[in-house]
Parts: structure tokens; C-alpha cells; sequence
């Protein structure tokens, strides 16, 4: 479905990294979210499903599955899903990609908080830019090995 600005309502994403991986990634951004509001996070190993979910509701807005490294995220409506594939692209560059489902890719390294934002219509609440301001940052360096 096309908007009246002539985006698709939603982004297309993938991974290259391994499930596992790519969890600890998403799960390190929910964290830093969680020191802006409450979100829950839940690991089905068994199936291999790691959800997240806004702590005000039982419905998840995410969900990373390790049979498919790929999908697509609302750009209308609740944002967070898209916003958490914005952090992930920002924070850990070509381990993630997101693209308009015509195949043009975002490039959200080179775009402002606000420019990112401006991706999604329904993301104009303050604590929305504050999320992806917190979940940006980009992964700390491994520590460096004991000198011998």
C-alpha cells in the first residue's frame, strides 16, 4: 500500500548476522530504552523467537525469528518496530539493512535523529526521537586483551 507521500507503509529488513546474535544486538537496544520507559523482552528457545513488547501491553511489536532473518516493519501506525530496525541499522552498519519495499535502501547512518523520524508519521511524540537518540549509540568496543 502506497501512502499519499508515496512511501510504502512499511520497511523491509534483514540481517546478515546469526540469530543469536542478532538477539543480543536487539536485546542490547531495548535496554537502553528501558532507562526511558519500561519494555519486556522474552526468549523462546525452544522455537527459536525472541519478542519485545512495550511494557503498558501484552502485544508484541517485534519479533525476531531464527527460520527467517528478514521481514518487514510497520511505517504507519505504532512505530516502535521501525524504530528499533532504525537503531540496529545505525548502530551495527551493514549487519543490518533496511529498505523501502521498492527496493531503495535507508541509509540510517547519514541521517539525523529527526530525519529518521520524519520517516514515520506516527513517531512525533518527543520520547520517540529520545528512543532513537538512546538506541543509536553503537555497541562498545570489546575490551582490549590483559598485557602480559
Amino acid at each position: 500500500m502506497v501512502t499519499a507521500t508515496g512511501k510504502f507503509d512499511y520497511f523491509l529488513w534483514r540481517t546478515s548476522l546469526k540469530w543469536k546474535d542478532a538477539v543480543a544486538a536487539a536485546s542490547a537496544v531495548v535496554d537502553k530504552w528501558n532507562t526511558l520507559t519500561p519494555f519486556v523482552q522474552s526468549i523462546d528457545q525452544r522455537d527459536g523467537v525472541w519478542i519485545a513488547r512495550h511494557g503498558s501491553t501484552a502485544a508484541p511489536f517485534f519479533q525476531l525469528r531464527e527460520d527467517s532473518l528478514r521481514g518487514s516493519v510497520p511505517r504507519v501506525g505504532d512505530p516502535l518496530a521501525a524504530l528499533l530496525m532504525l537503531c540496529l541499522v545505525r548502530a551495527h552498519g551493514d549487519k543490518f539493512r533496511l529498505t523501502f519495499t521498492d527496493g531503495q535502501p535507508i541509509d540510517a547512518a547519514k541521517l539525523v535523529p529527526e530525519e529518521l523520524a520524519a520517516l514515520l508519521p506516527h513517531a512525533n511524540h518527543a520520547v520517540f526521537r529520545k528512543l532513537l537518540i538512546a538506541g543509536s549509540e553503537p555497541p562498545a568496543p570489546p575490551p582490549p586483551p590483559p598485557a602480559a
